[in-house]
């Protein structure tokens, strides 16, 4: 019975050092800050964001949307596309409310600051974003092969309220 008490013990013990060795091990693979640093939320009249990937010369896409004299100038960089070759569009200010939609629904205020990279990949994939507020705040984000909560989700619709204004465009 003692035996078997000990066990028991060794195997809680044993089981508490694999979780802790495991912990830091994930940890350790991160650098930077998880975000969550306080900002007030207000229109916004700058947006870029950037999915970057890969080795290749141009890889990733960039897509951006400033406010300029009362019309939205959108800029978009697909994959494989030099930055001089980007296409710019002019369009009203529904397409920045359309963004502050995305950026609500997603909860990415969390994101601010929101810095980490994992050290242990050598060509993966990160991206950066940026965005500026009629009150003046910037909320500011960026990774190397870590992701904030809800990244596809933001990333996804971001990618299709762009890639509309492109493809309506090119029609």
């Amino acid at each position: 019975m003692r035996i078997l008490k000990i066990l028991g013990i060794v195997s809680a013990v044993l089981l508490a050092v694999v979780i802790a060795f495991t912990v830091i091990l994930r940890f350790s693979m991160y650098s930077g800050s998880r975000g969550g640093k306080r900002i007030k939320m207000a229109p916004i009249v700058s947006f870029r964001f950037n999915a970057s990937g890969g080795s290749y010369m141009n890889s990733g896409t960039t897509y951006e949307a400033q406010l300029k004299d009362g019309k939205v100038v959108v800029r978009i960089r697909l994959d494989e596309v030099a930055e001089e070759d980007a296409e710019e569009f002019v369009t009203d200010e529904s397409f920045l409310r359309k963004l502050d939609e995305i950026v609500e629904r997603n909860n990415v205020k969390k994101w601010n600051g929101f810095s980490l990279s994992n050290k242990q990949v050598l060509d993966g994939h990160g991206f950066s974003l940026t965005i500026k507020m009629e009150n003046g705040e910037y909320l500011s984000a960026h990774s190397y092969m870590a992701w904030p909560d809800n990244y596809s989700e933001f990333s996804g619709e971001v990618a299709a309220l762009f890639m509309d204004l492109y493809d309506s465009a090119h029609t």
